[in-house]
C-alpha cells in the first residue's frame, strides 16, 4: 500500500530546527567578530584623524598643550560609540588613547589602542593595528 502524507512529523520539525540553530549559532559568532573588527578600525582612523588634527593645532599654536577633543572639534560619533578617546599633550609631545568600552570591551582582545607623535602604535596585540 502506498500512503499519501501531507505535513512533516514532529521529528522532521526538530530536525530542521536543529540544523537551523546550528547554522545561526555559527553565522551570529562570525558577525560578533566582523562587528568588532570595524568598530575597532574606525577607532584607529579616528585616532589617525586626531592625530592630523593636533598637528594642525600645533602649527596654530606652537605646542600641543592645550589641545583637546573639544577644542579640535572632534565629533567621530560612529568611534565614540565603542571607544572613549584620551589625549595626553604637552609643548611638544602627544600620545592619544582609544578604551573600548560596553560590547567592545568585552569582546576586544586588542584592548587599549594609542598612537603618539612619532606615529608609534601600540595595543596589546601586535596585529591590533591593521
Amino acid at each position: 500500500m502506498i500512503f499519501c502524507q501531507r505535513g512533516f512529523h514532529l521529528f522532521e520539525l526538530l530536525v530542521t530546527l536543529a540544523i537551523i540553530a546550528i547554522l545561526a549559532s555559527a553565522g551570529m559568532s562570525r558577525y560578533t567578530q566582523y562587528t568588532t573588527d570595524s568598530n575597532r578600525l574606525l577607532a584607529e582612523h579616528a585616532l589617525v584623524k586626531l592625530g592630523i588634527a593636533l598637528e594642525q593645532y600645533q602649527i596654530e599654536n606652537n605646542s600641543y598643550a592645550g589641545a583637546t577633543l573639544e577644542n579640535l572639534h572632534f565629533t567621530d560619533q560612529a568611534a565614540q560609540k565603542h571607544y572613549q578617546f584620551g589625549i595626553k599633550a604637552s609643548d611638544t609631545y602627544y600620545s592619544l588613547s582609544a578604551a573600548p568600552f560596553g560590547s567592545q570591551a568585552m569582546d576586544d582582545t586588542c584592548g587599549i589602542l594609542t598612537i603618539d607623535v612619532t606615529g608609534k602604535k601600540n595595543a596589546a596585540k601586535k596585529d591590533c593595528w591593521d
